[in-house]
């Protein structure tokens, strides 16, 4: 048997592909603190490198959040078929929405906590909309249609 892919249906995976590059941003935020009394605080040149590598993550993970709208909303001009997988879509905007706010508790760089509230936003929005989705492709009864599945004609 052979499976047909289209791009629509790859993209939708792609995305969740990138939870555990924006999971190491939280992470190396999370390994920044003491994890008990008997710990010694970390020193300026540790926090250094691990703001640094948070930084860059944090960078890498703008760059991923801008490509993945971008061709979101190529497909969608196109015809993007909702699926479950469209849940795919909050995980990782839910990871580098922590993450950012969390770079923020560490520096205390407002513009952390401006753009986090704007992806919480963002996330939250998202949310409803595939939650609106999934309810109302429950209750027409394809929620559970598979487009990789269909056979190749």
């Amino acid at each position: 048997m052979t499976v047909d892919f289209s791009f629509e249906d790859v993209h939708v995976l792609s995305c969740s592909i990138f939870k555990p590059k924006n999971q190491a941003k939280f992470n190396i935020y999370a390994l920044s603190k003491p994890h008990s009394a008997s710990a010694p605080p970390p020193n300026n040149a540790e926090l250094a490198k691990v703001g640094l590598g948070a930084l860059l993550l944090w960078g890498a993970g703008l760059w991923w959040l801008f490509t993945a709208v971008f061709f979101t909303l190529r497909y969608r001009t196109e015809g993007l078929p909702f699926n479950l997988g469209w849940w795919g879509f909050t995980f990782p905007l839910g990871v580098y929405t922590v993450a950012t706010l969390g770079l923020n508790r560490v520096t205390g760089f407002a513009g952390f906590a401006a753009i986090g509230i704007v992806l919480a936003m963002l996330l939250g929005g998202l949310w409803l909309v595939v939650l609106s989705k999934t309810l109302r492709e429950l209750a027409r009864g394809q929620l559970f249609h598979a487009p990789c599945l269909v056979p190749v004609r």
